[in-house]
C-alpha cells in the first residue's frame, strides 16, 4: 500500500464488509473510474503442481470471491467508469483455465508481462474492454489467441 497511499485495503476477501467499502466511497469522491486488477493466488492453479487441487484449493479458490467483490464495487461506485483485469501463470491447466473464463466472462489474451514487470513471461490476461490499433500499439493475432 506504500505505493498507492489512495488505495483501499480491505483485508479478507470473504469477510470484505460492504460498510467498510461504503466509508472509502465516501473518502473518494472525485473518482471516475476504478480498475479492478485481480492476481489470484495461483499456488494451485499451475499444471505443475503436483496435488492438482486446481481452483478448488484452500487460498486458489478464493477466486470464486471476484464476481460477488465486482457486484460490490459496482453498486458502490454507480456513476464511475468501471474496468477489469485479471493475470494469472501461464501454466495454468485447461480445466482451471475454464472456470477462469466463467468468472472473467470471457477468454484471456496472452503477452508477455516483460513490459509491466522485471520477469518477462507468457501470461494470460482477462479484461474487459477492446484492444485497440494504435499508431505505437500492434494488436496482433497471435496476441489474441486463446490456446493453452
Amino acid at each position: 500500500m506504500a505505493n498507492y497511499p489512495d488505495g483501499g485495503m480491505f483485508g479478507d476477501v470473504t469477510k470484505c464488509p460492504h460498510e467498510k467499502l461504503e466509508q472509502f466511497v465516501q473518502m473518494a469522491l472525485e473518482v471516475t473510474h476504478v480498475l479492478h486488477t485481480t492476481g489470484p493466488l495461483c499456488q494451485n492453479v499451475p499444471g505443475l503442481n503436483a496435488t492438482g487441487a486446481g481452483v478448488h484449493a484452500e487460498r486458489s479458490g478464493l477466486i470464486k470471491q471476484l464476481p460477488g467483490l465486482r457486484k460490490m464495487f459496482l453498486r458502490a461506485f454507480p456513476d464511475c467508469q468501471q474496468g477489469e483485469l485479471c493475470e494469472l501463470v501461464a501454466s495454468l491447466r485447461q480445466v482451471d483455465q475454464k472456470i477462469y473464463d466463467a468468472i472473467n466472462s470471457g477468454k484471456p489474451l496472452r503477452t508477455c508481462s516483460s513490459g509491466l514487470v522485471a520477469v518477462g513471461s507468457l501470461r494470460p490476461y482477462w479484461i474487459n474492454w477492446p484492444l485497440v490499433q494504435a499508431p505505437d500499439v500492434i494488436v496482433s493475432e497471435e496476441l489474441l489467441s486463446t490456446d493453452v
